[in-house]
């Protein structure tokens, strides 16, 4: 690979500011934003996640919970309810770790260094980056897969991106070209250029400013960059839930294992390997359970970044509680609602509170 020379960096540069200058910027709440907390949310909130679907949650999140300090103090089963229907909570875990975290060594003012705030749970070298910044305009580059296709394609670099250290060549390429006195802007636009104009699939060639120099375009090829070798692989997992039901009391049990939704709430759950039929699920129950039917309620499914859930729900009226389930938790319907679900137990009691009415 022969080296990028400064004037070709200079000339991307330039053309890029150029262009985001003179378009109709995408107008979002966190955008402009200097107040390093409301960009940190919304940078985790993004993190694999659409900007339509987290800009409610955003605006909901701030409105609850406005700064470091009334977040670090606020109860985690709290916070994990306002984040419910955003996925990945690990996400929210780490932002009330990290927000106890500054709280405590920093008296709630959130850290104003690169390497201080790369210190901070669940923020790596992108997230660091955007808060540096756009908070406090220091000339750290952003580098997500946005930016590796706009820089791949422009300098046609045949790099495989899930190399670490094709991965270090493209963060110092981005460190090397970011202009030291409008970092910001330049990190803004760089990623509204790759998610509006140098697109994955259809890439707006043909309008693009930088049509010109771009070496992918020279060579006809620009939808081959970047290369990409990762191939996901998805598990599936079958969960079969049971809606344990004592006169007007369901049972829930928390999520504590380091898996996926940790944290979040649950009827009483069985995981089997393979999908099986009803009439073998009834005997997954203890025998000594004193039951009076079991009704099969719905089953759902949910696509994770790497998993795939298919969920079974059944509704279980007990006459007595189970000896062992005694000292659980057993909560009113009306009261579901001060709970975290994962979406897909959410999706089931939206659609069947008739049931138990």
């Amino acid at each position: 690979m022969s080296k990028i020379n400064k004037d070709t960096k200079e000339i991307f540069k330039t053309k890029l500011l150029q262009w985001h200058k003179h378009i109709n910027k995408r107008e979002f709440p966190w955008v402009n934003e200097k107040d390093p907390y409301k960009i940190w949310i919304s940078e985790i909130m993004l993190q694999q996640t659409r900007v339509e679907q987290a800009l409610p949650f955003y605006l909901r999140f701030i409105e609850k919970y406005p700064n470091v300090s009334v977040l670090a103090k606020a109860p985690l089963e709290d916070v994990l309810l306002y984040w419910e229907g955003l996925g990945y909570y690990s996400r929210c875990r780490n932002l009330h770790s990290s927000a106890q975290f500054i709280y405590e060594n920093y008296q709630g003012i959130f850290p104003k260094t690169h390497a201080e705030i790369l210190q901070l749970k669940g923020v790596g070298d992108y997230t660091a980056a955007a808060i540096a910044s756009f908070a406090y305009k220091l000339p750290f580059a952003v580098v997500d897969t946005n930016v590796y296709r706009v820089l791949a394609r422009y300098f046609a670099l045949n790099l495989d991106i899930q190399k670490n250290a094709n991965k270090k060549y493209f963060l110092k390429l981005a460190n090397a070209i970011i202009p030291r006195d409008e970092p910001d802007v330049f990190n803004q636009a760089i990623m509204d250029f790759g998610a509006t104009v140098c697109a994955p699939k259809i890439p707006f060639c043909e309008e693009c400013i930088m049509k010109d120099t771009c070496k992918a375009f020279e060579k006809g090829n620009v939808t081959e960059y970047p290369v990409n070798s990762k191939r996901t692989k998805i598990k599936k997992r079958y969960f079969n839930y049971f809606l344990l039901i004592y006169e007007d009391k369901i049972y829930l049990e928390q999520r504590t294992q380091s898996d996926i939704w940790k944290g979040l709430f649950q009827f009483y759950l069985i995981e089997e390997k393979s999908k099986n039929a009803f009439e073998k699920k009834v005997n997954y129950l203890p025998k000594e359970w004193k039951i009076e039917n079991i009704v099969a309620a719905g089953a759902y499914k949910q696509r994770l970044s790497h998993q795939e859930i298919f969920s079974d729900f059944y509704i279980v009226y007990l006459n007595e509680i189970p000896e062992k389930l005694k000292k659980s938790s057993w909560q009113a319907l009306k009261d579901l609602e001060l709970y975290a679900f994962p979406k897909t137990i959410t999706q089931f009691i939206k659609n069947t509170l008739s049931v138990f009415e």
